[in-house]
């Protein structure tokens, strides 16, 4: 058999090897092609009369997929020393047009009369799709058991949360302000307060890790969503600056997705993307338009400048519980939730990164079933209005200040009672709005809202709480306008802040309807 012909095989024969559904590519005693069979066209692009005749790396590689190191594949001469079969199990075959599948091959001697060595033949088998349910399957298992996990874990700490405040909220009213164990109180207030942040994240886990469960999908601005996300991360974040570059983002069509997921998948990956740039760099959201075997779909790409992914670890990322962050609050599980939410959408992630040249993350969204051009919704007018925020949280302030500046608002921080009671002074007439934190260090917020009551009895306040309304009740009866949840998000915020100056305006005007009608004419 010193020439392998395609065309001396019998017509059975052939009828067989389509139906394997493999790849056969069979070689001399020198390594060089002789024929290749079905199908080739699917896996290694190539026509098969193209193919003959030349060196098997020149019509693929096959690759660790771990380690995406080139895996060797033996000569026929080396089945001269030990005729078994060579097994490269879940490999990653690279064609000559550089698309990538995952294949199980079997390089295996071709024996002619007497057991001599004829040449070699590899086959080749696409296990893609049995290999992606068997990762989806485990990985469903994993996060559905967190996501269990996390639920039950933040309903029983919650109560725990409510039992604690209550309490240190009681002591801290029956003692005597800037005592040692009025601090005392506070700090657990405050150290609950910041413990509340961490009930809502396990929460947010156990909503994403059962994404079957949550709000059915439907038709999303994606131009909202990015910007909602580029707001979420850019708020109360120490790092270096970090520039955001948007290139068509308002002109593409809607997704079809469950938008309070959607921004949790954006949010992450942005803030995997400020963290990869250490000195200063850009992050560049970018959609289009794309067809995918036969449907369409938006993608959205998420790049940056930074250091990128190592490649021992890019096979790993999407793995449950795998990190490269130092913080032992990683608990490795964003990328695994953005990919199976994707996928449960009927979409795609990839990904592409070399250390030192940063990272592309691109979403493939299914695009919306009704095409309806939405307006951006409206947001709530802003103005030049001064508003004095009190919060003892350095992370929290900064926080308001940027989402009411970027809105054109005037801020005046103070990070005390007697700070906030000073400015508010300093400031007579100026001051539109004030937001108190329930828990201040020095003068309480009660003690600060009676007095700024004093100075002006219908000056509106907003009281913030990382506690329900009810502990602050007694600050809500003695004049404070509203109330926010903490932690709140920026349009939250906004929404507060517009509405407590516009209901402010509202009653001044009934207010001066009323004089003038009880004014003699």
């Amino acid at each position: 058999m010193e020439r392998l012909r395609h065309e001396s095989l019998p017509l059975w024969l052939h009828q067989v090897l389509e139906g394997a559904r493999c790849a056969f590519v069979a070689m001399g005693r020198h390594g060089i092609i002789r024929t290749v069979m079905a199908p080739s066209r699917h896996l290694l692009a190539v026509d098969p009369a193209a193919a003959a005749g030349r060196p098997l790396s020149s019509l693929l590689t096959l690759l660790d997929p771990e380690t995406r190191s080139e895996l060797k594949i033996p000569t026929p001469r080396a089945f001269l020393r030990d005729p078994t079969p060579r097994h490269f199990t879940r490999s990653i075959l690279v064609n000559a047009s550089g698309r990538e599948f995952v294949v199980d091959a079997i390089l295996s001697p071709i024996l002619g009369d007497k057991g001599r060595l004829e040449g070699s033949v590899l086959m080749l088998q696409d296990v893609g799709l049995t290999v992606a349910h068997e990762r989806i399957t485990l990985d469903r298992k994993m996060i559905d058991a967190v996501g269990s996990l996390a639920s039950s874990m933040a309903h029983d700490f919650g109560n725990y949360l409510g039992i604690i405040s209550g309490h240190a909220s009681s002591i801290a009213e029956n003692l005597i302000p800037q005592t040692h164990a009025h601090e005392e109180a506070l700090r657990i207030l405050t150290t609950a307060n910041q413990a509340g942040d961490l009930t809502k994240r396990l929460l947010n886990l156990a909503k994403t890790s059962h994404p079957e469960q949550s709000a059915p999908t439907g038709e999303v601005n994606l131009a909202e969503i990015v910007a909602d996300a580029i707001t979420v991360t850019q708020n109360g974040r120490s790092q270096p600056a970090v520039n955001f570059n948007l290139r068509n983002i308002h002109r593409m069509q809607a997704v079809q997705a469950e938008p309070s997921q959607l921004l949790d998948c954006l949010v992450n990956l942005i803030q995997n993307a400020q963290d990869a740039i250490r000195d200063g760099g850009t992050i560049t959201i970018e959609a289009a338009e794309k067809r995918d075997n036969g449907r369409r779909y938006v993608s959205l790409r998420v790049s940056d400048t930074g250091c990128g992914i190592p490649r021992e670890h890019l096979g790993r990322i999407f793995e449950p519980f795998f990190s490269t962050k130092k913080s032992s609050s990683a608990l490795g599980l964003g990328l695994t939730v953005v990919r199976n939410t994707v996928e449960w959408w009927g979409g795609q992630v990839k990904v592409r990164s070399r250390p030192g040249h940063g990272a592309t993350f691109t979403l493939l969204l299914p695009r919306a079933k009704t095409q309806r051009r939405h307006p951006r919704k409206p947001q709530p007018s802003s103005g030049t209005e001064t508003i004095l925020v009190a919060d003892d949280s350095p992370s929290v302030l900064a926080e308001c200040a940027a989402i009411l500046d970027a809105e054109g608002y005037r801020v005046l921080a103070a990070s005390s009672g007697e700070e906030c009671i000073a400015l508010y002074r300093q400031n007579a007439g100026a001051v539109n709005l004030t937001i108190i934190d329930a828990v201040l260090p020095g003068q309480s917020a009660k003690n600060a809202l009676q007095e700024i009551l004093k100075l002006d009895p219908t000056a509106p306040v907003i009281m913030a709480s990382g506690f329900s309304r009810d502990y602050v009740r007694t600050h809500l009866q003695v004049g404070a306008w509203g109330f926010i949840q903490k932690p709140f998000d920026a349009p939250q915020l906004v929404s507060a802040v517009r509405r407590s100056l516009d209901q402010k305006r509202v009653d001044r005007d009934a207010a001066s309807r009323e004089r003038r009608k009880d004014t003699p004419s």
